[in-house]
């Protein structure tokens, strides 16, 4: 998979920028919504500290994919720079229940007659909205003071509490 830059790929419709982050011990993820080159609207949102970078990014995709499903648009770009959850997503069998949540919501998003299109950009490359959602994670996980949006225990996590 190789990454390209926003410019190259001549995407028709709207843009959701993802990203996760953990810093010091706290965990953020966020997405940011582009048209026309502006942001138009943007969400944070706080995970527990147990959870991992991983579920953060993942996590981003998630809500990103359902504003989707519940948005009036015909179709939307929805672009991140965490490789493993997108190729995740492409495998042919998805166990982790975050990526089967995704996947599931994609499977909506199709039969309501609209599309997504999933696409990995370079971190910390200059895009604007790339950097926008990385600030906003990173904002989400230092500063964010509500409950939880995500809590639930990483899988590796429960193996080595139970050993």
């Amino acid at each position: 998979m190789k990454p390209d830059s926003v410019e190259s790929l001549h995407l028709i419709g709207p843009q959701i920028f993802t990203d996760g982050s953990r810093i010091e011990g706290k965990v953020g993820a966020a997405l940011s919504w582009w048209n026309e080159g502006k942001e138009r609207k943007f969400y944070t949102f706080r995970l527990e500290s147990h959870n991992t970078v991983f579920q953060s990014e993942l996590y981003a995709l998630y809500r990103a994919v359902r504003m989707v499903g519940e948005s009036r648009e015909e179709g939307v770009n929805i672009l991140s720079d965490s490789r493993s959850s997108l190729d995740l997503l492409r495998s042919p069998v998805v166990t982790h229940p975050l990526a089967a949540e995704i996947m599931r919501c994609l499977r909506d998003i199709r039969t309501q007659g609209k599309w997504v299109r999933l696409f990995w950009l370079r971190a910390h490359a200059g895009t604007p909205g790339n950097e926008r959602a990385d600030e906003l994670a990173k904002n989400a996980a230092l500063k964010k003071k509500t409950r939880a949006d995500y809590s639930k225990v990483p899988i590796y996590y429960d193996y080595d509490y139970i050993l």
